[in-house]
């Protein structure tokens, strides 16, 4: 085990505590050999033991209820010499013994001592079963997954009632093994035993859920951790990302929302995705906020695709005015004209038509603008709007070179040759105006 100290946190509250209960799920179908071991483990009784045996192992107890574990052993091993024709005391010896050695993680004599109380088999059903799972862990938290499993069980047959820690144990043995799909139904059966699941345990779920691709039982687990731990950040993104991951957006953004009403959304990444996910469930106004008292804060950078964003998101709001302003910003850091036509368009459709026109110029001007007929038909339009009629002419000219506004920009020049008699190419209208 990659963290020894954490097995031994586990193994002294089973020292004092242990429940005697294990895995639900047998490990085992009826096996004549481990049937005939459990009745005789199920039918041994208590032994009686003598006042000065009994005194001593008081006095080991207390010693190590006060970490002096050097004087228990003490105490304990003079004793075992004295209990040797004793199997029931012996055992019960050599079991406390066991117990001091782990609390001093010398696992080692631990393991001597434990397995040494087993082979008396003269300990009555619990303490055999408390020494049999203490033994498993001892061997988690030396690394010995395999050992650990094939006591664990023999253990889980032996006893009928399971616990949640029970699989738990079993489920990072398996884990450790690289044995995914038993360590995922050890951890559910776990989960299935209680209300109150612990929040490593949770953990564990979603580590093994998300790698084996059970993504809709990741978020149900991840739903239990922000309820669990709401303050947790990092659970509120990993639900939002397993939504995505399923393809429902809306749970994503809820999930999103939520965390930004936390106040848990800081990063640059978390905030773009939230406005970005506001636009894709088609609440721009909402995208546009976020981002706005982001800038504001500093939260994101002033970039053309953060300022590309916010402008989509006050056009899509149908805000055209306050579109405006992040266009031009994002239009100017972009390498293309693609944002000064569209730009130019918002003007087109504002009626503004010298500031459409500018727009156009600048967006011809930095090029890569893939549809330029009609870019030139929205120029020629906004010429002939300034009454710029040798502008609008030249412009749909230009639009009628293009297939997809050849047939528009035709009727345009028909529609200003009749109604000012001018001709296309040579006119001599007077009427000025931006180009």
């Amino acid at each position: 085990m990659k963290n020894s100290k954490a097995y031994f946190n586990i193994l002294r509250t089973a020292i004092v505590t242990l429940s005697v209960g294990v895995i639900g799920v047998q490990a085992f179908a009826a096996i004549p050999q481990l049937e005939e071991k459990k009745k005789s483990i199920l039918s041994r009784k208590a032994g009686l033991i003598s006042k000065i045996t009994h005194k001593r192992l008081t006095r080991a107890s207390n010693l190590m209820s006060k970490n002096d574990h050097a004087g228990a052993i003490k105490i304990l091993k003079k004793l075992l010499e004295t209990t040797k024709s004793r199997p029931f005391e012996s055992a019960q010896v050599h079991q406390n013994i066991g117990f001091a050695y782990a609390q001093k993680e010398d696992f080692k004599n631990a393991m001597k001592h434990f397995k040494a109380a087993l082979e008396l088999k003269t300990l009555p059903s619990g303490p055999t079963f408390t020494t049999m799972y203490t033994m498993a862990q001892l061997h988690m938290a030396k690394e010995r997954y395999k050992k650990a499993l094939a006591i664990l069980d023999e253990w889980f047959y032996f006893v009928d009632k399971p616990s949640a820690s029970n699989y738990i144990l079993k489920a990072s043995a398996h884990s450790e093994l690289g044995q995914k799909k038993k360590a995922l139904a050890a951890v559910d059966k776990a989960l299935s035993l209680t209300s109150n699941p612990k929040e490593s345990w949770l953990q564990f779920s979603v580590a093994l859920n998300y790698e084996m691709k059970n993504y809709k039982a990741a978020s149900s687990s991840l739903k239990k951790l922000t309820g669990l731990r709401p303050e947790k950040v990092k659970y509120w993104r990993q639900l939002a990302s397993i939504y995505l991951t399923l393809n429902q957006n809306s749970k994503a953004l809820a999930t999103l929302e939520l965390a930004y009403k936390l106040n848990h959304l800081e990063k640059e990444s978390e905030l773009v995705n939230l406005a970005s996910l506001y636009l894709d469930q088609e609440i721009p106004i909402k995208a546009a906020q976020v981002l706005e008292k982001a800038l504001k804060a500093g939260k994101i950078k002033k970039n053309k695709k953060n300022m590309e964003l916010l402008a989509n998101s006050y056009l899509r709001a149908e805000e055209l005015n306050r579109s405006i302003k992040p266009m031009s910003q994002a239009a100017a850091l972009s390498k293309d004209g693609k944002l000064y036509f569209r730009q130019g368009q918002v003007y087109l459709e504002q009626e503004q038509w010298a500031k459409a026109v500018k727009s156009f110029n600048l967006a011809l001007k930095k090029g890569k603008v893939k549809n330029l007929g009609s870019l030139y038909l929205s120029k020629g339009i906004a010429l002939y709007n300034l009454k710029n009629l040798k502008g609008a002419l030249k412009a749909f000219e230009l639009a009628g070179k293009e297939e997809k506004t050849e047939r528009a920009s035709g009727q345009w020049i028909k529609h200003i040759l009749a109604e000012n008699k001018v001709k296309a190419g040579n006119s001599t209208a007077s009427v000025s105006g931006p180009q």
